[in-house]
């Protein structure tokens, strides 16, 4: 895309005050090609390189730094508190990328905002519905002795891991710490490594991803654990935070086409021609009611 919106949402809740709630959205329009370089400085044609995952990437690194300063903010003496994120801490979406300098440089600013958690004492954590992880299936089959090339009639290929642990976990109950393989966590260092837990809920069983720094406190996994299951009771089946935050951070169909009509307004003020939409898109813009 030539620019690309990121937009953002700041929700706190002070359970047990009748403190009101924070629940802001901060959308970032950016359109710049130096918005870009400071990413790969070493790398000219990185400017260039705005891919789904580069914004995908710099949407969760943006959330995650307003996570952090609405931790911070909202902290208060004696009050126990957890941030939690939508979605994996673990960068999926830049492995394969062509551009390995680019990669580096959004993980290590990625693990930059997570430092700040820790230099802080914030516990952070993420909460991910319906995953399509199977790496403790991986394990199990591992373990067993699978042949990859040659499976069984009872093989272990195609089970997830949350097809696992429904069948093995009561609700309300929670898995043992697993610490992901993925080749990406190879620059998180030791105390940034992700691990997990997966835990059963009534409706589902969701996946929960924590530094390791965040495991190694005492109390923190149980706290993180009964604040999922609070939360979840709270908004009937999802975590409340979380749905408040999507509400506030989704872009709907009308403020689209605001805000595709304020660009071909300024285009057409700053004597630019307009980018003309295809057939196909035209109709997805026009209303039919």
């Amino acid at each position: 895309p030539t620019c690309y919106l990121l937009n953002g949402r700041r929700i706190a809740f002070q359970y047990g005050t009748d403190e009101p709630p924070v629940m802001l959205a901060e959308p970032q329009l950016r359109y710049r090609a130096t918005d870009l370089t400071e990413l790969a400085p070493e790398d000219e044609s990185a400017r260039f390189d705005v891919t789904t995952e580069v914004v995908s990437a710099l949407r969760d690194e943006l959330e995650l730094h307003w996570l952090f300063e609405t931790a911070k903010e909202a902290r208060q003496p004696a009050r126990p508190l957890v941030a939690l994120a939508d979605g994996t801490l673990i960068r999926w979406m830049l492995r394969g990328m062509k551009n390995r300098a680019l990669e580096d440089r959004l993980v290590d600013r990625y693990i930059a905002e997570l430092e700040r958690f820790r230099a802080e004492g914030l516990p952070v954590a993420s909460y991910i519905s319906r995953p399509g992880n199977a790496e403790v299936v991986n394990l199990l089959r591992f373990h067993l002795g699978e042949d990859e090339d040659q499976p069984t009639d009872d093989t272990l290929r195609g089970l997830l891991d949350r097809h696992l642990f429904e069948a093995v976990l009561p609700v309300g109950a929670r898995s043992a710490l697993f610490a992901s393989g993925s080749r990406i966590l190879e620059h998180y260092g030791p105390h940034h490594h992700i691990l997990y837990f997966y835990v059963r809920l009534p409706h589902e069983v969701a996946r929960v991803e924590l530094p390791r720094w965040v495991a190694e406190q005492a109390g923190w996994v149980d706290l993180l654990h009964g604040v999922v299951l609070d939360e979840v009771e709270k908004g009937d089946g999802y975590p409340m935070i979380l749905s408040e935050a999507h509400e506030r951070a989704v872009v709907r169909a009308q403020e689209k086409e605001l805000f595709y009509r304020i660009l071909e307004r300024q285009m057409h003020h700053a004597g630019i021609a307009a980018p003309s939409l295809s057939a196909k898109s035209a109709s997805k813009r026009a209303p039919r009611i």
